[in-house]
């Protein structure tokens, strides 16, 4: 089987990467393969699979929906989803213009990335939503996509569809790199030394050898964390703490974890030096805290970071939200959405 290119373009236009041509647009996964069909035979694996039928066998079936145009009448289970490459300023309109026309605010279970999306509409309203269930969220900036920008990762056998080279098209990995004082401690040399970088700022990473200096790639890289500080500021907390809605924090603990990177050469980062603390494999324990907000409790899984919703009960969960949450004329039995990527 020949590999998908997932390549974006790397040309923006008035801030906005430009979007691929109609014959590369990878379409939207069916829910019982959530990776969608390449990736997924690729993976061996269905990231979303026991999540998605426990719900289903809660809730119903579930509406896959990217918008707000979806938004159906009485309908007790969507499911967001989005394309993970592309910038998250995108999706977190696509996302706010659907909470709003939700009929109820819903219960929230959000993963990774989807958490900072749902935390980026509640700063502008945090009435949009019921209770939420944040689940190895990185709200604490980190460098754990920067191996996979500098020497890409395998997929079983193949190098190819997710290279070093694809990965920097995206602009989402830029969207999750520690933002000011987050960087600190993060990025160290060959000696162990603290390296003090703005990782926002292109001349990071061409000075390191991250990016060549001269091309189309380090005018596209730049555009991208241009982006990403305008989706970082978005996740400033803006409103008084108490308005925020309660939550439930799901956190890894069982898998060693680093989360920095060492530059062992220019253009070469490693990981395997970095010391290790409690995590799921990709997020640190303490990075998946959201910055503000109540948090009813957190839930400690023992799974990996893609399964890490797997290691506790979410019905009992968002039960708990249903009962603890303080505002009592919100009714929560219509609607529970989950956000998941494509």
């Amino acid at each position: 089987m020949s590999s998908p290119d997932l390549s974006l373009p790397t040309t923006w236009t008035e801030g906005v990467q430009d979007q691929q041509s109609p014959v590369a647009v990878i379409p939207g996964p069916p829910l019982s393969d959530p990776l969608g069909p390449c990736l997924s035979s690729l993976l061996k694996v269905r990231v979303y699979a026991p999540l998605l039928q426990t719900l289903e066998t809660e809730y119903g079936p579930p509406i896959l929906a990217q918008g707000p145009e979806e938004v159906l009448a009485h309908t007790p289970f969507y499911v967001f989803t989005y394309d993970w490459r592309r910038s998250n300023n995108e999706t977190v309109a696509l996302l706010h213009g659907f909470l709003e026309k939700l009929h109820t605010p819903p219960q929230v279970i959000a993963h990774s990335n989807g958490g900072l999306l749902l935390f980026s509409c509640l700063n502008k309203n945090p009435a949009l939503v019921h209770s939420a269930i944040y689940a190895a969220v990185p709200f604490k900036g980190n460098l754990t996509f920067l191996p996979d920008l500098t020497q890409g990762k395998k997929i079983g056998l193949n190098k190819k569809i997710l290279s070093a080279a694809v990965q920097r098209t995206f602009s989402l990995p830029y969207h999750i790199l520690p933002y000011r004082s987050e960087a600190a401690g993060l990025f160290l040399n060959s000696h162990g030394e603290e390296i003090r970088v703005d990782w926002h700022d292109i001349k990071t990473w061409t000075d390191h050898g991250l990016v060549e200096p001269d091309g189309a790639e380090a005018m596209h890289v730049k555009e991208a964390l241009s982006d990403a500080v305008l989706f970082k500021s978005s996740l400033i907390p803006s409103q008084p703490k108490d308005s925020y809605p309660k939550s439930i924090v799901v956190a890894g603990n069982a898998v060693p974890t680093a989360d920095g990177v060492t530059l062992t050469k220019p253009g070469t980062v490693s990981m395997e030096t970095f010391e290790k603390k409690p995590g799921d494999g990709r997020f640190t324990e303490s990075c998946v805290q959201p910055p503000t907000g109540t948090v009813v409790k957190t839930l400690i899984s023992t799974h990996k970071h893609d399964s890490v919703l797997d290691g506790v009960d979410v019905i009992a969960a968002l039960e708990t939200l249903r009962k603890v949450n303080n505002v009592p004329d919100i009714d929560t039995s219509e609607v529970v959405l989950e956000i998941k990527e494509e």
